[in-house]
C-alpha cells in the first residue's frame, strides 16, 4: 500500500509543478485579461486541491490535516482575492498589502474593474 501512495504522491507533485509552470506562463506573461479572469479561479482552486490531495496521500494524521487543509483553503481564498487583471493592458496585478485594495493598474494606470 505504501508503494501505491508514493506513486500517487509523485504523480500529484508532477501535476503541481506542471500547473505551476503553466500558470506562470499563462497568468504572468499572457496579456489576455478576459481569459485570465475566466480561468484564474479554476487554476487556483485546482492547485489547492492537488496540494491538499498530496498531503492526504502522505498519510498525515488527523491533527496535521486539521492544520494544513484550512491553511490551503485560506491561501487559495487570499490568492483569489488579491489577484486582479487589467482590462487595458492585460497585466496581472498581485496586491501584496493585506488590508488595502488596488484600484489602478501599476503598469498603465487604468482603473481596475472588480
Amino acid at each position: 500500500m505504501d508503494e501505491i501512495r508514493e506513486i500517487i504522491f509523485v504523480i500529484l507533485m508532477g501535476l503541481f509543478v506542471a500547473f505551476g509552470l503553466a500558470g506562470s506562463i499563462v497568468f504572468l506573461v499572457s496579456k489576455n485579461a478576459a481569459f485570465k479572469k475566466k480561468y484564474f479561479p479554476w487554476y487556483v482552486i485546482s492547485i489547492g486541491v492537488i496540494f491538499g490531495l498530496s498531503i492526504i496521500v502522505t498519510g498525515m494524521d488527523f491533527v496535521g490535516l486539521i492544520v494544513f487543509l484550512p491553511a490551503i483553503a485560506l491561501i487559495t481564498f487570499m490568492n483569489l482575492r488579491m489577484t486582479k487583471f487589467c482590462d487595458s493592458c492585460g497585466k496581472t496585478i498581485i496586491n501584496r498589502a493585506l488590508f488595502s485594495k488596488v484600484n489602478y493598474c501599476s503598469n498603465c494606470g487604468a482603473k481596475l474593474n472588480d
